[in-house]
C-alpha cells in the first residue's frame, strides 16, 4: 500500500517559527517554499520542508536575495 506525505499547514508552521504568514507566502511566491493546496488550503510536505531547510542552511537564499537587490 502506498505512503502518503506527511503535510504541514502552513499555519502551524508559521507559528511554530515565529514568522509572520506574509513571510511564508514570500518564501513561496519566490519558490523557495514548495506546497500543495487541498480543499483550498495550502500545506507543505515533509520532504519540501526538509528541502527547504537543508537549502536555506547551505545560504542560497541568501545568496538569491543579494544578487536581487543589486
Amino acid at each position: 500500500m502506498a505512503e502518503f506525505p506527511k503535510l504541514i499547514a502552513l499555519k502551524k508552521l508559521t507559528s511554530e517559527l515565529g514568522v509572520s504568514r506574509t513571510t511564508v507566502f514570500r518564501y513561496r511566491k519566490h519558490g523557495w517554499l514548495k506546497t500543495v493546496e487541498i480543499a483550498g488550503k495550502p500545506f507543505v510536505t515533509e520532504a519540501a520542508w526538509q528541502s527547504f531547510v537543508t537549502r536555506a542552511e547551505a545560504g542560497e537564499f541568501a545568496i538569491a536575495s543579494l544578487k536581487k537587490g543589486s
